[in-house]
């Protein structure tokens, strides 16, 4: 059986099963690798004064990584700039927030192909190859320029933005058009896979063939939907673990027999976390009685904190969460816990079982498995 290659931004397989974080696709990803005798390649999380393009490999669990350290300028444009500041707010509907910068894209062009380098070598004539994310969109052109002719898969983990917001992209078609040195290209929804399919036909003029085949740039590539699920067996284990039940108890001990929300999000403008707050504000004001009934317990870990539009709304994070807590808590309730932490995967299984809801209000998202978790 040919093995398989994951490629990702960061490598998130898990030491210790049972400590996944939030939403659980490294789980996931993981036991494929596993399954198939794989590797899985990623920035190492690392810089490193002048690049050097070795891989270091090492064992996660059963699962073999490999891992390249990278530049500050390669993490400051690629990473911060063009994924963080340029793709992410367009993918995610907020042309708002996106930010355009020559150098961005000219660290992003040059990081995919730093990695294609680093990863061509290793790849054995039947390994097949599945690309991860909106970081790495055209490491497959980059692959095919180094003569790699493997099948390669390629998952977006974001939505897709609608043509008229990505064509306001600088070079859109050239990002576009790498794409098409991919086989297998797969979105989370209908939705996402449609917006793809309409820039293509009517921004590239490409045309449809068969099911979810498109032909343009002289190439062709088969688009599909995948929306992923969650290991079920293995997070019902994290939730009878010792620490899932541990948890579970010290939350219906602290809840004092309140009715407990839980919300659970990384740090991001997407998940719709000012809004989710603002609403817990009103309830409250428009339910009097309710007051010191219900309480929200809202894990909240920080992400991209050297992004601008990250830190500004952390600040109002913390001061909507005083408001309302100022405003409504009592000497013996608070109604938001707000924690800026992150929980292991056997912990969040013992609050979700403690919570009467799961609160999941994302303005627009790829696919958000806390809410399958939870349920």
């Amino acid at each position: 059986m040919s093995r398989l290659i994951v490629v990702s931004n960061r490598v998130s397989a898990p030491t210790d099963p049972a400590a996944g974080s939030a939403g659980g696709l490294a789980m996931a990803l993981s036991a494929a690798l596993r399954k198939y005798d794989g590797l899985w390649f990623g920035w190492s999380g690392e810089t490193i004064d002048s690049f050097t393009g070795e891989m270091k490999v090492e064992d996660r669990a059963g699962v073999t990584v490999g891992l390249v350290d990278l530049e500050p300028q390669d993490v400051e444009e690629y990473y911060n700039g063009y994924a963080n500041k340029t793709l992410w707010p367009l993918f995610h509907h907020r042309i708002d927030l996106a930010q355009y910068e020559r150098s961005y894209g000219e660290g992003y062009e040059r990081v995919n192909r730093r990695f294609a380098e680093v990863l061509a070598p290793v790849i054995k004539p039947d390994d097949v190859i599945w690309i991860h994310d909106y970081h790495m969109i055209p490491m497959a052109r980059d692959l095919r320029r180094l003569g790699v002719r493997n099948r390669i898969g390629f998952f977006l983990h974001t939505p897709w933005p609608t043509r008229q917001l990505l064509v306001t992209l600088p070079h859109h078609r050239r990002l576009v058009e790498s794409m098409f040195d991919f086989d297998l290209i797969g979105f989370h929804t209908r939705e996402w896979c449609d917006l793809f399919t309409d820039y293509v036909v009517s921004e590239a003029q490409g045309e449809l063939f068969g099911h979810g085949g498109l032909e343009c740039f002289g190439r062709r590539v088969q688009t599909g939907v995948f929306p992923i699920g969650i290991d079920v067996d293995g997070f019902l284990a994290a939730k009878n673990s010792t620490l899932g039940a541990r948890t579970y108890d010290r939350m219906a001990a602290s809840a004092a027999f309140r009715a407990m929300i839980v919300g659970v999000d990384r740090l991001d403008y997407s998940k719709g976390l000012e809004e989710r707050l603002l609403g817990y504000e009103q309830f409250l004001q428009d339910n009097p009685s309710m007051r010191g009934e219900v309480f929200l317990l809202q894990v909240t870990p920080i992400s991209r904190d050297d992004v601008d539009s990250y830190q500004d709304m952390r600040a109002r994070l913390d001061a909507l969460a005083g408001r309302v807590n100022g405003a409504f808590a009592d000497m013996d309730w608070q109604p938001i816990r707000y924690l800026n932490r992150t929980y292991r995967r056997d912990q969040l299984a013992g609050i979700y079982r403690a919570a009467r809801v799961g609160l999941v209000t994302p303005l627009r998202d790829g696919m958000n498995l806390v809410a399958k978790e939870y349920v």
